[in-house]
C-alpha cells in the first residue's frame, strides 16, 4: 500500500472530448472561487476547528482542509450550517465545533476549551 498523494498525473489523453476536464475557477472581484461539494471529514488542528472540503468538479487529490472561520466566512452562516447538517447526518460521530473536549484524532497533542 501507498499514499494516493504519491503518484503522478497519467499524461494527457491523445482523443480529445473523451476525459472531462476540471471546471475553471469562477472570478469573483479579481479573486479565484470554488464550489464546495461536500463536508468529508472534522478535526480540530492547532486550537482551530476544521472540515476536509470536496471541491465540484475535482478529484480527491484537491480535497483540503479548512478553518470552520474561513467557511462562515465564504460561504454564510445558513450555507455552512446546511453543509454540517448533511455532513453530521452521514457521520454523527465526526468531530464538531461545539465539542467542550477539544482533541485531535490524529497527533499527540489536546486541547481543551476554556471554560
Amino acid at each position: 500500500m501507498f499514499n494516493v498523494s504519491l503518484l503522478t498525473r497519467a499524461n494527457p489523453d491523445p482523443i480529445p472530448g473523451r476525459a472531462p476536464a476540471e471546471p475553471a475557477p469562477v472570478i469573483v472581484d479579481g479573486h479565484e472561487e470554488y464550489h464546495v461539494e461536500k463536508l468529508i471529514a472534522s478535526n480540530w488542528r492547532n486550537g482551530h476547528f476544521q472540515y476536509k472540503v470536496s471541491w465540484r468538479g475535482y478529484g480527491k487529490e484537491h480535497d483540503g482542509w479548512l478553518n470552520r472561520e474561513d467557511l462562515l466566512e465564504d460561504l454564510g452562516q445558513e450555507s455552512l450550517e446546511d453543509y454540517e447538517q448533511e455532513f453530521f447526518m452521514v457521520h454523527p460521530a465526526a468531530k464538531r465545533h461545539t465539542d467542550v473536549e477539544r482533541i485531535r484524532t490524529k497527533g499527540k497533542r489536546s486541547l481543551k476549551r476554556k471554560q
